[in-house]
């Protein structure tokens, strides 16, 4: 199966529901960053006031937010007239199982954030 007719509103709810669980996941990941950059500005702050080893560069990867990519799906289909549309497999793969080209990496990071 090369793709699929959905309802539109079905796909809508659906990507809505996504979005919001991208953008909690994205916020707790945030959180456990920031939480990171802090101890790391600490320690590297009291290193210096110790006349220690002076540090200004810190190998910490930020987070990244896709709430556009769901945005654009989102703002497509309230804009469309048609009560169902075709989506792709690879459309289907992202808008319904949120399983975009990002998600692993983005997963991968957020949970080296949250535990």
């Amino acid at each position: 199966m090369k793709s699929i007719k959905v309802k539109t509103l079905d796909l809508l709810e659906k990507l809505s529901i996504n979005k919001e669980l991208h953008q909690d996941e994205y916020e707790q990941s945030m959180e456990g960053y920031r939480q990171i950059v802090i101890e790391n500005l600490s320690k590297a702050l009291t290193m210096a006031e110790n006349f220690g080893e002076i540090q200004t560069k810190f190998d910490i990867e930020k987070p990244i937010s896709h709430i556009g990519e769901y945005d654009m799906a989102i703002q497509m289909l309230n804009m469309t007239t048609s009560e169902e549309i075709e989506i792709s497999k690879e459309e289907f793969k992202q808008y319904v199982m949120d399983d975009w080209y990002w998600s692993q990496p983005f997963k991968n990071l957020a949970m080296a954030y949250t535990q």
